[in-house]
Parts: C-alpha cells; structure tokens; sequence
C-alpha cells in the first residue's frame, strides 16, 4: 500500500515537471525559428539598411530565449555539460573561453562589447540546442527558415523583376546597388550567403519530401543568387554542391554506383561557376583589389600579434593603422572606414591570434566531421534526422566557404545561423544515450496562489512592455516622410 502511495506521489510529482519541460522546449523551437525568420525578412526604417534592427532582434530574442532555457535548468537543478556530452561540447566551451580571455585582455573593450555580446549569444543559444533541440524542433526550425526564404525570395525577384519594368518594387531603397539585387539583407554579399546556405536546406527536404513547391523554391533561390552577382557567393555555393552531392552519392544506398558520375558533374560544376566567377571578377576588378589591400593589412596586424590576437570585436578599431595608402585611390576619398578584414579565418587570426584561428578551424571540421560520420552511420537507410544532418551540414560548410571571400558572419543575418546550425549538426548526431537529457520530478507548489498571482504580473509586463515598443516605433516611425506606397509600407510595418 506504502509502495502505491508512493508511486503515485511520484507520478503526480512528475507532471508539471514534464509540462514545464515541454512547454520550454516547444517556446525554444518556436522562439529561435521565429527570431532567425524576423532576422532574415526584417526592414529597418528609413533607409535600406537592416543592420540596427537585425542586431535588436538578436539581443532581445537571443536574451530571451537564454532567460528561459537557463530557467529550465534552475528548475531541474542539473548543468547542461554533463560526463556524457562535454566531448561534443568542448570545441563550442573552448571557442568561446579563448575569446573571452582575448576580450579581458583588450585595451578597447567599451568598442568592442557589441560584438562580444554578440558571441556570447551564439554561444548560449549553441548550448541550448545541443541540449534541448529534438528532429521535432529541427523541424519547426526548417518551417520557419523556409517561410524566410518564401519571403525574401520573392521580394528579389520583385527586385529582378524592376530592372525592366520600372516601378514594380515600391519600397524607398529600390536600386541602391544598381543591378545587383539585396532583398531583405541590406547587402547583395549577406543576401546571398543566406541563398547559398537555405538552398541545400531546401534541397534535402525536397529528397526527403518530393514536394514540389520546394522545386519552386529552389528555383527562386537560383534566380536571386545569380543577380547578386555575388562571386564568393557563386563559388560558395558550387562548392557546397560538391559537398552535397558527395556526401549524398556515398552515403545513400542505391546511388552509390553512381557516385563517380555525380562527383564528376558536380566537379565540372564547380569549374564553370569558378569561369563565370573569373568573368565577373574581371568586369569589377575595384572589389579584387580592394579584397587583396584588405587581406595584406590583415596579415599585419597578424604578424604584430600572432598568438593572442588583438581581442575580439577590436579589427575595425585597429585596422585603421594598418590600412593600405592604395584603399584611398580605391575608395576615392580618404576617409574610408573598413570594419571587418573581408575573410573571416584572417579576421579569426587577427583578433584571436594563432590559438584561436586554430581552435575555430578545429570547430568547424568537428561539425563538419560529426555530420559526414552521422552520415555514413546510417548505412544508407536514411531517416529524418539523415536528411535534416545533410541538409544542415552542407549548409554549414557554404557558410564556411563563403566566408572566405565576405564578412557576412560578422553580422547577425549570418553569424546567428551559423551558431545555429553547427550547434544542430551537432545535436543531430549525438549517440541515443546523450539524445535526452534527464529530468528530475518538481514537488507540486506548495501555494499555488502566489504561482497565480506571479503568472498576472508577468502577462500585465508583457502587456505594458509591448505597448511601450509600438509607441516608440512610432514616434520613430513618425521621423519618416511618406511620399510613395513604400514609404507607407515601412510605416505600418514599424508602427
């Protein structure tokens, strides 16, 4: 009878535990799909530039996100780095430790906290889906990436569409790159980064799926990538295709014998984008150049800090001393400001040093690793988490190599999906028995009143806190003149 009791005490112990638990982890799912959909579409007011309001969203979402996740941990009393997950963990813990230090050791550190925020955002919300993301939160993720990319893909070929007939974008910063397209990314560089990495998103739920909407899609993504005219974006992209059509040729059973064949293709691919790249590079060889002055300033300050770097965040502070006298003749004026080193492995090397260029070089083949090994540990008979480690690995590495040629991971439209995607990678192809992490049963409160009572308090904040930012857009958004219908269409979008 004690035995009953007890076994009965215990269950219903459990049950707003597991509640509270599986309310958590579907508000992480929902909360960071959400939040990397509204950081791909969003506007910023006034201007084409999306910077400011990307970095926003980050900062708020990013901390809200972390409050509730760090929330669940308080509730259940455990650490998320545990015997059995510190080895996957320890590239993400060590990563991040070195750039601490380098942060507590740089002179500049009031200019330089924005972007250490930042990395200490990518950092929690890696952890957090490596501890908590299930295929089932993978999956909403990829519903929320996918409807990012419905979005922007369709406002670039509005933007494609206004080349020939004029007027068709309405929105205020039509045509500020000329010919090259940027849809919701302010840059035609970000835009396509974040073409390159959703398309082998795309293409591996349409292999998993056989939709054909996402044919479209990818169809869309395609037309947008090429009127970026953006060249490391092209090769990026042919490189990942490769990568992609390698990792599917050997890994799935029946297309094995074929894999010679689609290597092949995917080889000669890889060399015509690189022509086209080549063409292109000639008609604006302003961009080479200024890459190459940029690349060997770079490598100067590498040279007087080789091992710990100057600190993260402090490249645009102390670039300027370093900066080649050709820029200016490039630039046409003097007074040019250069905030990133065009490469991300010289910028790593620079504000990070040796040690850390090695151990971010050492994180991205650790991810790349555990998806080619979560891969061929299938032995062909894929399932959904197969198809999710392709298609997330593959975009991963586009990152990865585009990355070589632009500076778009240092901005939140990026540098937020790579965290994201490393940290799923990862989470991916975990073995079963680090897949859950463990619960442990919550008493009942013991005066639910004051649960009540807080829940009211809560909501009323919510309340009044969602009031103060529509007031503020609003008086922000009253600074705008409206003289056209995109004029009104960022109004109403803000107010």
């Amino acid at each position: 009878m004690a035995k009953s009791n007890l076994k009965k005490t215990v269950t219903s112990a459990s049950r707003p535990h597991d509640a509270f638990a599986a309310w958590i982890d579907r508000a992480l799912a929902w909360g960071l799909g959400l939040l990397c959909l509204f950081v791909s579409i969003s506007f910023y007011t006034g201007t084409y530039d999306t910077a400011f309001v990307k970095i926003t969203l980050l900062q708020l979402g990013g901390t809200g996100l972390l409050a509730l996740w760090i929330a669940l941990l308080l509730v259940q009393k455990r650490c998320p780095v545990t015997r059995k997950n510190w080895l996957y963990l320890l590239p993400f813990l060590i990563y991040f430790g070195w750039n601490f230090l380098g942060y507590a050791l740089a002179p500049y550190k009031l200019d330089a906290f924005e972007e250490f925020l930042r990395y200490v955002l990518y950092f929690g919300l890696s952890l957090a889906v490596v501890d908590r993301f299930t295929v089932s939160s993978t999956r909403t993720l990829t519903r929320c990436l996918l409807a990012a990319v419905w979005i922007s893909g369709v406002y670039g070929l509005v933007q494609v569409a206004d080349h020939w007939l004029p007027g068709v974008d309405i929105m205020p910063w039509r045509g500020f790159f000329g010919a090259r397209i940027f849809s919701t990314h302010a840059n035609p560089n970000f835009f396509a980064d974040f073409l390159v990495f959703s398309s082998f998103i795309i293409a591996a739920e349409y292999l998993r799926t056989k939709a054909k909407r996402l044919l479209v899609l990818l169809g869309v993504v395609l037309v947008d990538l090429f009127f970026t005219e953006s060249k490391g974006a092209w090769l990026g992209f042919a490189a990942s295709a490769v990568f992609f059509a390698g990792a599917y040729a050997a890994c799935r059973s029946g297309i094995k014998k074929y894999a010679r064949r689609i290597t092949a293709a995917a080889g000669i691919f890889l060399i015509a984008v690189g022509v086209l790249a080549g063409v292109y590079a000639a008609k604006r060889f302003q961009s080479v150049s200024f890459r190459a002055y940029t690349w060997a300033a770079a490598f100067d300050m590498v040279q007087d800090s080789p091992v710990l770097g100057t600190g993260v965040g402090s490249f645009k502070t102390i670039y300027p001393a370093y900066r080649k006298p050709q820029i200016f003749y490039i630039e046409k004026f003097h007074n040019t400001e250069t905030q990133h080193a065009e490469n991300e492995y010289l910028e790593q090397w620079a504000t990070a040093g040796t040690v850390g260029l090695a151990v971010f070089l050492w994180l991205i083949f650790f991810v790349l690793y555990t998806g080619w090994r979560g891969l061929k540990s299938k032995d062909g008979a894929w399932d959904e988490r197969a198809w999710l480690t392709l298609g997330y690995t593959t975009a991963f590495f586009g990152i990865c190599v585009h990355n070589s040629f632009d500076i778009s991971m240092r901005f939140v439209s990026t540098g937020l999906f790579f965290a994201v995607f490393a940290a799923l990678v990862v989470r991916l192809n975990m073995p079963p028995e680090t897949d859950a992490p463990a619960e442990v049963p919550l008493p009942r409160p013991a005066r639910p009143w004051v649960l009540w009572t807080l829940r009211v308090l809560l909501g009323a904040s919510l309340v009044w806190l969602a009031g103060y930012f529509i007031y503020e857009f609003a008086q922000l958004s009253g600074n705008l003149g409206a003289r056209s219908v995109g004029d009104y269409v960022v109004k109403m979008a803000v107010c």
